[in-house]
């Protein structure tokens, strides 16, 4: 996927502001569109931090969500 934009959407800006997790995670977005290239939605988790993202036929990943920790150990402060 090369000229891959990474966008977050007004949502996931939102919840940054509110959640303040850690964005270290969009690296291993990265890496995980690397390994699923056909992928059109992917949940990424550090551990940490968790990212949903949706994949556009133009190249665009659209940041839609995020928090800290994981599904089954969400984080909230």
């Amino acid at each position: 996927m090369s000229g891959m934009k990474i966008l977050p959407t007004k949502h996931f800006i939102e919840r940054l502001g509110e959640r303040a997790f850690d964005l270290s995670v969009i690296a291993k977005l990265h890496m995980e569109l690397a390994k699923q290239p056909n992928a059109r939605i992917l949940e990424v988790s550090t551990g940490n931090a968790t990212v949903v993202a949706e994949i556009k036929d133009n190249g665009v990943v659209k940041l839609i969500t995020g928090w800290i920790g994981n599904r089954k150990n969400k984080m909230e402060k």
